[in-house]
């Protein structure tokens, strides 16, 4: 029996359904089962059936290979469940299909293989692909593609795709594989909401202990609506791991949350979280744990956004390489942004980076990076790099006390906005166009105003700090936090100067230095 087609969209990630027909991948059908206008009851027979509901609330259900389960109008249920084992130096590839439709429908879709091969001369392939289209209504779906036993020589190929179409969806997806000692082994899931506030929750774990390649991929996309995405993408190999976690919001007030994790014993392993909110006031929270290559990149897009970027990346034997890179988005939304970093142990060169960017709008930017551990062949550089954009910002930056290096450097951009450092050294503040308050940490800082009266804002112990730009009778140096140590008035300080710049030192350690100018007065200052 031919074929017949059922083209749907598009695969690229956004879009509402698949662009290739599906069905050609059971050509040529075993047989074609249609039920009628009414309620039916209708299963697969053998492997390459097409099963169709047509009107009615139907349930269609198939445990066989390489079947198409099609909803029809109204209310459908949909099952498959198949299970199946491979045999030494066997090729297997496992199909599920199921399309709701119209109405509020149940798919679920589960392919189990067991892959087990212990001649290393001999070589399976397994594959697995489940297509899941839930049409319109709000539908409910769990798709699930799973491997497990041992082998030694093989190459995994899965696949979940689902698409939950218009309607408030709810969106269980998994692709799994627990085998071991794999020749490569590789998964994948991508789930695309469509219209409507969808619950959507997805996992992928490339797990093959001794692979020589394992990597994992998921897409995620939201769509029209509130939605709500939650991916989790684990991997783990001999030689290298790619990963990518890659969530989209889409318009509408969003919930996004992902964490990768890897574990490898390769220079290559490269993990990648990429979360964009787009339209509407979204929550985004992305985590990383991975040996040699992380970033973790978060974009709010237009509206009030939150943006939460978690790092944590070690390796004993390799370069690495860690970034949180998080940007608020266009327009003037009140955007708030942290990003935590921990780096331990390393050897060769390390790069280890937090990047904010705030955009328009009064937004609120918080970084904190520890690096701990090295033995270093190599260059480092630990950085935190925060940008408020135009708007009254609030940026903060920490560099952990234990941290062997770290250096914060902070730009306010236009408006009056706040700039606090804590811990690292040559960190640089600078706060851009307005009425800014700069606010030094225990380092040696550098401390630049820019135009607008600004605050210098100092406590003990300060470092050697210099401020690089005071005006006088503009700008005034906030020593309120003195007071514990006797220091009150103008006349409490020792003040020199050096090339023309005045220096106020408190001990050997702690001073600072206002450069270009030889003259301070006391209404320069204020004291508590």
């Amino acid at each position: 029996m031919a074929i017949f087609s059922k083209a749907i969209g598009d695969t690229r990630m956004g879009a509402n359904a698949p662009s290739r027909d599906w069905l050609f991948l059971i050509d040529p059908v075993h047989e074609r089962i249609v039920g009628t206008p009414g309620n039916d009851t209708l299963a697969a027979a053998a492997d390459n059936d097409v099963v169709e509901g047509r009107d009615g609330d139907d349930v269609l259900s198939s445990t066989f290979n390489r079947t198409a389960l099609i909803g029809g109008g109204e209310n459908d249920t949909l099952t498959t469940n198949l299970a199946l084992t491979a045999q030494p130096q066997e090729t297997l590839n496992a199909v599920a299909i199921q399309l709701g439709e119209k109405g509020d429908d149940t798919l679920n879709a589960t392919i189990a293989l067991q892959g087990d091969n212990t001649n290393p001369e001999q070589q399976q392939v397994l594959s697995a692909y489940i297509l899941v289209d839930g049409g319109f209504g709000n539908d409910t779906i769990n798709a699930t593609a799973r491997l497990n036993g041992t082998t030694s020589a093989r190459i995994d190929a899965y696949q979940v795709d689902v698409f939950g179409g218009s309607g408030n969806d709810t969106i269980k997806a998994i692709a799994d594989n627990e085998g071991q000692h794999d020749a490569n082994n590789v998964m994948g899931t991508m789930v695309d909401g469509g219209s409507g506030s969808d619950q959507i929750t997805a996992f992928t774990r490339s797990v093959g202990f001794g692979s020589a390649l394992g990597s994992a991929t998921a897409k995620i996309f939201g769509g029209d609506g509130g939605d709500v995405l939650d991916s989790t993408v684990i991997a783990a190999a001999r030689y290298n791991s790619p990963l990518l976690n890659e969530l989209r919001g889409g318009s509408g007030d969003d919930t996004l949350s992902a964490m990768s994790r890897a574990s490898s014993n390769s220079r290559d392993t490269v993990i990648t979280n990429e979360l964009w909110g787009d339209e509407g006031d979204d929550r985004i929270a992305s985590v990383v744990y991975g040996e040699k290559d992380t970033t973790n990149r978060l974009d709010g897009g237009i509206g009030d956004d939150v943006l939460t970027a978690t790092t944590t990346a070690s390796s004993s034997r390799f370069d690495l390489r860690a970034l949180n890179l998080l940007d608020g988005g266009h327009g003037n939304g009140r955007d708030t942004l942290r990003a935590d970093l921990t780096v331990h142990g390393g050897a060769g060169d390390a790069d280890a980076q937090n990047r904010l960017s705030g955009g328009g709008g009064d937004d609120t930017l918080a970084a904190f990076l520890s690096v701990t551990s090295f033995s270093f062949g190599g260059s480092l550089r630990a950085e935190n790099h925060l940008d408020g954009g135009n708007g009254h910002d609030t940026l903060t930056a920490t560099v952990a006390a234990d941290s062997v290096a770290g250096t914060s450097f902070l730009h306010g951009g236009a408006g009056n906005d706040w700039l606090t450092v804590a811990g690292g050294t040559g960190n640089v503040l600078d706060g851009g166009t307005g009425r800014d308050t700069l606010a030094g940490g225990s380092g040696d800082d550098y401390l630049f105003g820019g135009p607008g009266a600004d605050a210098f804002v100092f406590g003990p112990p300060t470092g050697h700090d210099t401020i690089g730009d005071f005006e006088t009778f503009r700008d005034w140096i906030d020593l309120t936090a003195f007071a514990a140590d006797g220091i009150h008035s103008f006349s409490d300080l020792t003040i020199d100067v050096v090339s023309g710049d005045s220096i106020i030192r408190f001990d050997a350690d702690n001073d600072i230095t206002v450069k270009g100018l030889a003259s301070l007065k006391a209404s320069d200052f204020l004291f508590a």
